[in-house]
């Protein structure tokens, strides 16, 4: 479930965007103490970021809110955490401990 929200909101962005030509990227590091896996995509820009992490807060027509708090609280009972990364390129980290 983790990983198949990021993947699906990934798509989703890219689906609202003008673009045809989507890319969505997933980056995998591993250190001493965390697997980190990076997602990207082309897609449209996150507008309600300090929102982004409330429950039953969406943009989507149909969304209910939860799945970037359920990922969140996913990645936290196994010892990680999800971050909205804050560059250039629009992108989540999520860390889950060895």
């Amino acid at each position: 479930m983790l990983f198949s929200n990021f993947l699906i909101n990934a798509i989703d962005a890219i689906e609202l965007d003008d673009n045809e030509d989507g890319i969505v990227e997933v980056v995998y590091e591993r250190d001493d103490e965390f697997h980190k896996f990076y997602i990207y995509d082309s897609g449209v820009m996150i507008e309600n970021k300090k929102e982004l992490f409330e429950a039953f807060k969406s943009t989507k027509v149909k969304g209910n809110g939860l799945g970037l708090v359920l990922s969140r609280q996913i990645a936290e009972a196994h010892g990680g955490s999800v971050e909205l990364l804050d560059e250039k390129r629009k992108g989540f980290e999520i860390k889950l401990a060895l």
